[in-house]
């Protein structure tokens, strides 16, 4: 009689060997690779296969998108005729002064330089250090269990879809305002093309906070492993044990968000300048423009979204980190079994007190949350600025 093996246990080997770090953001490595970024992936080798066809991909999309972008510079900055009036029967000028007309061109030069230096960044630097972020998150796995790696998957999933959806509207709104307006053919084109020229910062924003995201969830994982440990401490549970369990997967964690810098620091310094400038350009048009068009709206509400999506994601790492420390402390001060090994808590919890992992924009400074009062007081600095220099050139008029 000829016995079946059960595959269960095959099964259940796969799926451990299947699910891990690379698995849960493969979502995210596919959009790059359409995109024309091939980022490595280390769990599979048919990226190594088609190597080549991708570079000339990947080259084929940075020269268009640098091409079009450079090329729409140029005209906006040495052919302004085509800036100055629409193709209207009145000829009426779209700006009746010099620093609404330059204010209108800085903004399309922060979003080609923005687009073209992320892109530039995502095939070079980002690139290069793309394998050793991976193979640093990797180590997560003695934290992670399959579950998180299926919700990590789906946040992937998820950051995918909200790039799609995001870029969608704002092209949307942008062709229709346009079309509304009866602008010159131009001038769609442009504004059409400086709004899909952010599809690439999006994505990298989306990529950098998935990191951010895994790092706040093992922050979470520590802290629930401490409240479990509680028990079994008080139950004679070995504490040096547990001490070092707890200062190497502390340690793992920080080394992960150290990872997170190295890779995208130079990335965040540029995308907060971006911020910083196109907040400042949107909020200009707002208030100093009789009609505020839709896409005026949308191109100021784009800009703030992409500014909490980066301060928010960073921020969660620390506060996480926070939490999982007063947790170990709270443990310190109400087990009356550690009071005996009170020096060795003492001295984990300076430790990790003392290397709270934050994120940074190349150690210039840090990105968190603190970086939205300095948004409004510099808006609110150069609107006062560019208004009173508007308003002087009216009364010159």
């Amino acid at each position: 009689m000829a016995t079946r093996v059960s595959p269960s246990l095959h099964d259940e080997q796969h799926v451990r060997r299947t699910k891990n770090w690379f698995w849960s953001i493969r979502p995210l490595i596919l959009w790059m690779r359409i995109l024309g970024v091939d980022l490595p992936d280390a769990s599979t080798s048919s990226s190594r296969r088609h190597r080549w066809p991708m570079y000339i991909y990947g080259l084929v999309c940075f020269s268009t998108h640098a091409f079009s972008q450079v090329n729409i510079v140029h005209s906006l900055v040495f052919k302004r005729e085509y800036i100055n009036c629409n193709d209207n029967p009145d000829g009426l000028p779209l700006y009746d002064t010099v620093t609404a007309v330059w204010n209108w061109i800085i903004d399309f030069i922060n979003y080609a330089v923005y687009g073209i230096g992320i892109h530039f960044m995502l095939l070079t630097l980002i690139r290069l250090r793309w394998n050793g972020l991976g193979n640093t998150f990797h180590q997560y796995q003695n934290v992670f269990t399959d579950e998180n790696y299926d919700r990590l998957r789906k946040v992937s999933s998820f950051c995918v879809a909200y790039v799609i959806l995001l870029i969608s509207g704002l092209t949307a709104v942008t062709l229709i305002q346009q079309t509304a307006d009866g602008n010159s053919t131009f001038r769609m084109f442009i504004t059409v093309m400086s709004t899909l020229s952010v599809l690439y910062p999006t994505t990298a924003i989306m990529v950098f906070a998935v990191h951010c995201y895994a790092s706040a969830l093992a922050f979470d994982l520590i802290q629930e492993q401490i409240q479990r440990c509680e028990i079994e401490l008080s139950n004679g549970r070995d504490l040096y044990l547990f001490v070092l369990t707890m200062r190497q997967k502390y340690v793992a964690v920080c080394n992960g968000v150290d990872a997170v810098n190295h890779c995208f620091g130079w990335m965040l310094l540029l995308s907060t300048v971006f911020i910083f400038v196109a907040v400042v350009n949107s909020i200009f048009y707002l208030f100093s423009s009789h009609n505020p068009s839709m896409s005026d709206y949308a191109f100021l509400s784009f800009s703030l979204i992409h500014a909490i999506n980066m301060c928010f994601s960073a921020d969660l790492i620390r506060c996480k980190a926070k939490d999982m420390i007063r947790r170990l402390l709270r443990l310190k001060c109400t087990n009356q079994h550690l009071k005996e090994f009170q020096m060795e808590m003492e001295f984990l919890i300076m430790d990790m007190t003392q290397a709270i992992p934050h994120i940074s924009a190349s150690d210039y400074f840090n990105i968190s949350k603190g970086l939205f009062p300095q948004l409004i007081g510099t808006t609110l600095t150069y609107f006062f600025i560019l208004y009173q220099f508007q308003a002087s050139e009216k009364k010159d008029i």
